[in-house]
């Protein structure tokens, strides 16, 4: 018998500029285990435990703009992306990156607001489990001339050191 994990990661990004609003990254790009709407911008946590999140604000017009990740509506990484000129291009731009480890209970809900600019296409939004809390144990029977697979549901305790939250 074998162990299967249950992941949960996902990769997102803006198609459309947002100012001062949350922010639905709805080009989905990768969705495993499918916590994260893009309708919503919102990743529901399914299994607690801990999790990474990085989001990237890009922005061309404002002098600055503020990003939060939050959890529950409570601001847990904060990212300010400023702009500058560069030499080779006529556009003023600017981009931020964050990252946080948080531990997440089921139910929980992540999602980014912006006060300023993030712009189409260069901002995102990435999140993956770093352990699982659920794994199925798996079974195989070979019968006549085939394989039968059972597959069942366990949860264990994770043997990582949790971040403090």
């Amino acid at each position: 018998m074998s162990l299967i994990p249950v992941y949960y990661a996902f990769h997102a990004q803006l198609t459309s500029t947002v100012i001062n609003d949350y922010v639905i990254y709805d080009k989905v790009l990768t969705n495993e285990g499918a916590a994260y709407d893009k309708t919503t911008g919102i990743f529901t946590c399914k299994s607690s435990g801990s999790y990474v999140f990085s989001w990237t604000t890009a922005d061309s017009n404002f002098m600055e703009t503020r990003a939060d990740l939050l959890v529950n509506e409570i601001s847990v990484g904060v990212t300010n992306t400023y702009r500058r000129q560069y030499y080779y291009w006529t556009q003023v731009v600017g981009s931020s990156t964050g990252f946080v480890a948080y531990n997440l209970q089921t139910g929980d809900e992540v999602k980014v607001k912006v006060n300023g600019r993030a712009d189409a296409l260069f901002s995102t939004l990435s999140g993956w489990q770093l352990h699982q809390g659920t794994l199925y144990k798996c079974s195989y029977l070979f019968f006549g001339g085939h394989f039968i697979v059972q597959l069942l549901k366990t949860d264990i305790s994770p043997k990582t050191h949790n971040f403090m939250s």
